[in-house]
Order: structure tokens, then sequence, then C-alpha cells
């Protein structure tokens, strides 16, 4: 073992140019909540329940511009598509 440890969470904005396998190593990593946010969108794309062996996320969770949207991992973190973007 190397003794690193995953993030619990990760978020990024996206653009047209995002390298697509960030969902694919974050799972195999073990990062808990990845939170992808379309910067043309604006939308929040929650990625959660990551499967190392099948490098993919089980649940996604998909919220639009002025949804509420919280972390299962940090309740007290909650705020709109739109804040981040202002």
């Amino acid at each position: 073992s190397t003794g690193r440890v995953a993030p619990e969470l990760i978020a990024e904005v996206t653009g047209p140019r995002t390298n697509d396998d960030r969902l694919q190593r974050y799972a195999a990593a073990g990062v808990r909540e990845y939170w992808r946010v379309d910067g043309a969108g604006p939308t929040i794309a929650i990625h959660e329940e990551p499967d190392a062996a099948s490098k993919r996320f089980a649940r996604v969770r998909t919220f639009g511009p002025t949804e509420p949207i919280a972390s299962t991992l940090f309740p007290r973190l909650a705020l709109r598509p739109a804040d981040l973007l202002g």
C-alpha cells in the first residue's frame, strides 16, 4: 500500500475540452463524491458510490441551475449550480 487516501469529495467546473476519463480515474481511486459542474449549463451531476473494480460510479444525481442541492457526505454543504458560476 502507498498510504495514499482518495479525497472524499472533488468538484470541478468542466468545459468542452474536459478529459472524460476523470470519471473512471476518480471511481477507481475511491473518491466518494465527484461533483461535475457543466459550465455551459450550468448543471451539476453528483457521482456517488464508486466501484473501483468497474471504474464507475453506481449513482448519479443531476441538478439544474436553480435547484438546491446538498452533499450526502457533508450535509451542511448546500448550494445551487448557478452559485458557482456567478
